[in-house]
This record gives C-alpha cells, sequence and structure tokens, in this order.
C-alpha cells in the first residue's frame, strides 16, 4: 500500500512574513493510496460442517484437552456446538469414576449428596483440566458420622481394607502434642484401584476441609450435584498458589506441588491469603472466595 500526500497552505500562511501573524490557519489534506484486496475462500460450509457434525466438535475437546471453561466458551459460540457439548462434564465425571464403581455411579452420587460428602483431589482436578496424566486414586472426604455407610457401599462393589496404606497416611500429617487431630484416614483397595477416605470430626464439614490441601489446584470437588473449582481464575490458567494453612510437613507439600509441576502446572509464587485479601487462615471459607466456579452434572 502507498500512500501520497500533498500540503497546501492558504495564501495568507505563504505571505506571514508581510502581513500581521495571523490567529489560525486550514491545513487541506489529500490522501491517496492503492488499496489491493485478494478474496478468501469461503470457509462458511466448512465452519456448518464442523458446527453440525458432534463427533467432530467431540474430537476437537478432547484433542485439543480442553479445560470445562474452555468447553463453556466453546458452547457458546453457536446453539448446535452447545447441544453437542451440553454433557461433556457428564462425560468426564463419569469416565473418572466408572473404573471404581462400575456398577454404582448412581449409589455414589447418593451417598454424596445424603451425607454431605465430596469426592475431590486429582481426580477432579482431572475433569477440570485434562492432560497427559491420571489420578493415582479416589479421594472421598466424608464426616466421621458417615463413615460406616461409605464402608459398606464399599464392600459391596469388592474393596476390602488397605491396613498398610492406614498406618502410612497418619504420619504424613503430624498433630502437635496437645492437639487433638480433625480428620484421620481410611483406605481401601481393589486390585490396582486405590480409594482414600478422609473422615472429618465434626462440627468441621468435608468442604472445609479442603481448604487444608497443599494448593488452590487441588482444591476442587464433585458433591453429587455438580462440580465446583474453588479457585478457576489460577486452575483454568494452569497454575496454582500454596496454602498458608496447610497442615503437613513442607516435605510433603514439595512432594504435592512437584507433582502438579510434572502435570503442567506453574507454581504461582504466592499464597491464598494473597487473593483472599487479609481474611485470616482460619476463616477460608466458600463465602469468603472471590469466585466460585461451578456446573450442575447429573448422573
Amino acid at each position: 500500500m502507498k500512500f501520497t500526500m500533498r500540503l497546501y497552505l492558504p495564501r495568507e500562511v505563504q505571505a506571514f512574513r508581510r502581513r500581521p501573524p495571523i490567529e489560525r490557519c486550514f491545513l487541506h489534506c489529500i490522501l491517496k493510496a492503492n488499496v489491493c484486496i485478494q478474496p478468501r475462500f469461503d470457509l462458511t460450509a466448512i465452519g456448518i460442517g464442523v458446527q453440525r457434525n458432534f463427533d467432530i466438535v467431540t474430537q476437537i475437546v478432547e484433542t485439543g484437552k480442553l479445560s470445562l471453561r474452555d468447553v463453556q466458551h466453546l458452547s457458546a459460540t453457536s446453539k448446535s456446538v452447545k447441544v453437542s457439548l451440553g454433557e461433556e462434564t457428564e462425560h468426564r465425571l463419569r469416565t473418572a469414576l466408572a473404573p471404581y464403581f462400575p456398577a454404582a455411579l448412581v449409589e455414589i452420587a447418593a451417598f454424596l449428596k445424603e451425607y454431605r460428602a465430596v469426592i475431590s483431589g486429582s481426580t477432579i482436578l482431572s475433569i477440570l483440566v485434562p492432560g497427559d496424566w491420571k489420578p493415582n486414586d479416589l479421594d472421598i472426604v466424608l464426616s466421621e458420622s458417615s463413615s460406616a455407610a461409605l464402608e459398606n457401599l464399599l464392600q459391596s462393589q469388592g474393596y476390602v481394607k488397605d491396613a498398610e496404606r492406614e498406618r502410612q497416611l497418619p504420619d504424613a500429617y503430624p498433630t502437635e502434642d496437645g492437639t487433638p487431630p480433625t480428620f484421620r484416614y481410611g483406605c481401601f483397595h481393589k486390585e490396582s484401584l486405590k480409594i482414600d477416605l478422609c473422615y472429618i470430626t465434626e462440627p468441621s464439614t468435608p468442604i472445609s476441609h479442603i481448604f487444608k490441601y497443599h494448593s488452590t489446584a487441588v482444591m476442587n470437588y464433585y458433591d453429587g450435584f455438580g462440580v465446583y473449582c474453588l479457585f478457576p481464575e489460577q486452575t483454568f490458567a494452569g497454575q496454582f498458589f500454596k496454602n498458608d494453612n496447610y497442615p503437613g510437613p513442607d516435605r510433603r507439600r514439595r512432594i504435592g506441588l512437584r507433582k502438579l509441576e510434572t502435570r503442567g502446572f506453574v507454581d504461582g509464587l504466592d499464597y491464598i491469603s494473597t487473593i483472599l485479601g487479609g481474611f485470616a487462615v482460619a476463616n477460608y471459607r466458600l463465602e469468603n472466595l472471590p469466585t466460585v466456579w461451578r456446573q450442575m452434572v447429573r448422573l
């Protein structure tokens, strides 16, 4: 593209030496340009084909490892895409839980609702932000009073107690002398499948216990009604902040953070207290969070 500019000055300006200064003048410009426009191929048919072919849209989501927030953005592009991706969260949740409960997905969802228990940890993170990795186990957080009901459900699905693992886990979260523990572990396994139960001592709640995890990236849960991400701005950006309120030893926290880094997450080099803007660690609650992302889902 080339431009040619010509500047014309009024006669008063040209002869300003022979006259008193003028208060203002006008500059007249002529702008000439040669614009070359090349036609583009009509891609409308491709766009319509992608929108109407559910398999192609699903393949884009799976191959691209799109987060659930990205899936929401993609769904907003058209009604047909929204329809094709309408059950993506349910699909991911079923895929993640089916190996553990192949014939009892409805039962486990009903248990979570009735007893206000939650599935948390890496399993929910893999649903929110998938990658080339898989969780090592399934974490369920529940009140101590509902322990018998869940253990009976697990045993009916073929799970047995993992006594050795139960002995190892308490050492990972030592308590100070005279301080009563706020939770205990119960471990089950079936062949290579492992389920860790975290029993919360009342009046604490399963959701409040999630605020004791080592970082924001794993502070997510499924409660039978929907999937929740407590720190969506960091998690969906592939970032994590460390937890000021982590009860375990620093060595164990470093192991957890290193695992996140191998899964593609980046250390935000800050703490949760920065996000919450002054709330004390004892007051970490859902209502104090700036944003909670959630998507309701029914199994």
